[in-house]
């Protein structure tokens, strides 16, 4: 799909904020009830831990997270303080 698509494709995970994670795709199409033109069923997410989620719009404070998920707020600082 990608490659048809021809130019690069990014998504955090389908689900509304602060609902539940979404692991197939029928949870999706339940969760979001038609908000979306296409759903492309690629299985159940091997994943059970949400997707981090990392504001990088305030050129002061840098870096903020919105959201914890499989990479821990810890990791994400020790990587920022090198920079």
């Amino acid at each position: 799909m990608v490659a048809a698509a021809a130019i690069p494709i990014t998504a955090t995970s389908a689900n509304l904020s602060g609902a539940s994670e979404c692991t197939s795709a029928e949870q999706v199409r339940d969760q979001l009830e038609g908000r979306i033109g296409i759903i492309v069923d690629g299985g159940v997410s091997p994943r059970d831990i949400a997707s981090t989620i990392i504001d990088l719009s305030d050129e002061v404070d840098r870096w903020r997270i919105i959201r914890e998920g499989a990479i821990p707020a810890e990791e994400i600082s020790t990587f920022f303080a090198k920079g």
